[in-house]
């Protein structure tokens, strides 16, 4: 299984959370090499913790188009990996939309 790309290779090397200033939620985002911003909220919901991950700000809908298929990849790997311990067998985000 090839790893999945480092901060290097995902464009947001040296980048940094910062600590939050309450501790009901977590916020951090980063600026992209293209402009657009994602923003990673993290907060309690009833028995759970909500992840919500927003991508604003993309360049055109061809962009859209990517990251509509690979946030959910990204998404989808890291549940497996939280529930199982263990990452997909196959990188999500390879797969092409639909298979």
């Amino acid at each position: 299984m090839t790893p999945a790309p480092g901060p290097e290779r995902a464009g947001c090397a040296g980048r940094r959370a910062t600590r939050p200033r309450r501790t009901t939620a977590t916020r951090f985002a980063w600026t992209s090499r293209s402009g657009s911003v994602v923003t990673f909220l993290i907060e309690p919901h009833p028995d759970i913790v909500r992840l919500t991950v927003t991508h604003e700000d993309l360049p055109d809908a061809g962009a859209l188009g990517a990251v509509s298929h690979g946030w959910p990849a990204v998404m989808a790997n890291l549940k497996s990996l939280l529930e199982t311990g263990e990452a997909l067998a196959q990188q999500p985000w390879e797969m092409a939309p639909g298979t």
